[in-house]
């Protein structure tokens, strides 16, 4: 690949249109009106900082990927760890330059986002608890753009922004299993994975699915819903909440969809279930925005052809 490539690569640039609709949820949560170049500066501080996030956890990374996988880009030479290092640097202070603008109080909570992603890029390969790290990254991320929005907290954002790091967790969670190697997988996730059974036709196998996933999938699609439900009616009628409701139900069946096809192909479909789910994220995010504008926030659905357009040409974890 060219260099170009490389660092879109390690960036995961398909995964953008996410951070973009995360901050205009937050944005409309908050109360904001129409402000077109508000919204383009918080999406390039956005994009800076989760380009940031992501180069710099190949560099953390560069010792284990040297071990595990050579093919990325420092371990086989495309870039290097110095190169890799200061540029995923110069994007985090470019995304808080950006931020600038909005004043103080917004540049200290954007400094929160890039505490966060620091903490998690050298922890996430040595506790599991670091998936707590991944979801404040996007929570304290929404808070900032709600901050920009309105100048001041907001419960509504506050809660949007909870209910992000809820959803956020279950896919990394579901990441962290994608990133296992044989020699490192627990004693009982291996017995797991080395069960099989044969399909139909006989000459292939797949890892009988995990009773335990398939209730933990079922249990936080019920919380979750009970959440955000009871949440809305209080911050909108019901009667002005339908937009809200419909999308709310789209980003579950989603849920439900993609959850089902990882527990079908075992480990091989944990990496196709992470990059739907982070494409969900978006639906997650117009349901929020229509909470605030009405059927007004269905515009934000055009990200999410994007991002799965953008995931077949840069992967998305």
């Amino acid at each position: 690949m060219a260099r170009w490539q490389w660092y879109l690569q390690l960036a995961r640039a398909s995964n953008l249109p996410t951070v973009w609709t995360n901050a205009l949820a937050a944005w409309a949560l908050a109360g904001g009106g129409w402000n077109p170049l508000a919204w383009l500066w918080l999406a390039l501080a956005g994009s800076l900082l989760y380009a940031g996030g992501c180069t710099l956890n190949d560099a953390f990374d560069a010792a284990w990927d040297r071990e595990h996988r050579p093919e990325r880009a420092i371990p086989s030479g495309a870039l290097s760890a110095r190169e890799v290092w200061l540029v995923g640097s110069l994007e985090l202070l470019g995304g808080l330059a950006v931020l600038v603008q909005f004043g103080w109080p917004v540049l200290a909570s954007g400094a929160g986002v890039v505490v966060a992603i620091l903490l998690y890029d050298w922890l996430h390969k040595k506790s599991p608890w670091a998936v707590l790290l991944m979801g404040w990254c996007r929570a304290q991320w929404v808070l900032t753009a709600g901050w920009a929005a309105s100048g001041k907290p907001s419960a509504s954002v506050l809660f949007y922004a909870s209910a992000l790091l809820t959803y956020i967790v279950v896919i990394s969670l579901s990441a962290r299993r994608e990133s296992l190697v044989s020699h490192k997988v627990h004693a009982w996730e291996r017995a797991q994975l080395q069960e099989k059974i044969k399909d139909r036709a006989g000459d292939q196998t797949i890892p009988i699915p995990n009773p335990a996933l398939r209730w933990f999938r079922r249990i936080f699609s019920t919380v979750f819903v009970g959440l955000v439900m009871v949440g809305a009616f209080a911050f909108r009628p019901l009667a002005d909440a339908l937009s809200y409701f419909l999308l709310m139900i789209l980003f579950i069946v989603h849920f439900e969809i993609i959850s089902q096809a990882m527990l079908l192909k075992g480990r091989a479909g944990i990496g196709t279930f992470v990059a739907r789910a982070l494409a969900g994220i978006v639906l997650l995010d117009a349901a929020f925005a229509c909470l605030a504008w009405g059927w007004s926030g269905l515009w934000l659905l055009c990200f999410w052809p994007l991002c799965l357009l953008l995931q077949r040409r840069i992967a998305a974890t």
